[in-house]
């Protein structure tokens, strides 16, 4: 089942953190999401092998004519949930590139091929659609293996994938590798998962110190990915955002060179994702562009109805 731990928490952890629930809406209250991304090459590579997606997925009904009683039915509804992803391929020549395009791809596949989509999640709805997100990296996984076999050309294949799916306010995201979530709140940046690095877990058996991992040698080493020797477990943990929260998926070409203090200082200063997306590339250039860089941004906000 789904826990709830103190956002205060996530600054050092051992264990992936969630936030606290947020007050219920009022009737009549609806959650606006705007919704961004970009991704540029970098400065360097010639190639992009990181590709992303945000997207809305809803259920509609319009009653077009009736003879019920008024009040009887709603004249209308609409049920919306929304969909932030980043991959970021390894392999040679043209091979990371593809696996990061197929994992979306085929996620995306997936997701229209369900008979749920994960639109309401009250009850055991929530811990259902859990146990569906683990099913899709594993099928996810064995998508990718099953392209390696029947193309010797990408042999060694894989891609890290970090997903955010957000139903009003309740944001689950899942993730392998060292792509990044972030939430900013009220001026803070808050990191929401733990990248899959050698460097990383040496920070967490005491080898070496937290602030050791961001210049270690190994840092970008990845210990858990989709394909190539295959995933381990993604973390997948389950969010209560409040309004005005901004959520942001970035690939490591943008946080290899961004410390947290200067991410926050780009997105204080470029309000909203269509905004905060190109100013977060071009940061990420500026400091030396070194490797693709690629990042999505949704924002929501608790507003009355129309």
């Amino acid at each position: 089942m789904l826990s709830d731990t103190d956002v205060r928490d996530t600054v050092e952890y051992r264990h992936m953190p969630v936030m606290q629930p947020a007050p219920a809406g009022r009737p009549g209250q609806v959650v606006r999401v705007q919704a961004a991304g970009q991704s540029h090459p970098g400065l360097i590579r010639t190639s992009n092998e990181d590709h992303f997606i945000a997207a809305r997925l809803s259920r509609a009904m319009e009653v077009l004519d009736s003879n019920l009683p008024s009040g009887e039915v709603p004249p209308s509804s609409q049920l919306e949930a929304y969909l932030l992803a980043v991959a970021d391929g390894v392999g040679g020549h043209n091979a990371g590139e593809r696996a990061s395009s197929l994992v979306i791809a085929r996620g995306i596949e997936m997701i229209l091929a369900s008979a749920n989509w994960g639109l309401r999640l009250e009850g055991a709805e929530g811990a259902r659609l859990l146990e569906r997100m683990r099913d899709y990296m594993s099928r996810l996984n064995e998508s990718l293996l099953a392209a390696i076999e029947a193309d010797e050309a990408l042999a060694g294949m894989a891609t890290t994938l970090t997903v955010a799916y957000t139903v009003g306010l309740r944001a689950f995201v899942v993730h392998v590798g060292d792509s990044r979530a972030y939430l900013f709140r009220e001026g803070r940046l808050t990191q929401l998962t733990r990248d899959h690095t050698v460097a990383q877990e040496l920070a967490e058996i005491g080898e070496i110190s937290r602030d050791e991992v961001r210049n270690h040698p190994r840092r970008n080493t990845l210990t858990n990915v989709i394909g190539g020797s295959g995933i381990r477990r993604p973390d997948i943990t389950h969010h209560q955002l409040l309004s005005n929260d901004l959520l942001i998926l970035c690939t490591d070409g943008l946080s290899d060179l961004l410390d947290d203090a200067a991410i926050a200082q780009v997105v204080a200063a470029n309000p909203g994702p269509k905004l905060v997306c190109p100013a977060l590339i071009d940061a990420a250039l500026a400091a030396g562009g070194k490797d693709n860089v690629t990042c999505v941004a949704a924002q929501f906000e608790l507003a009355t109805a129309d």
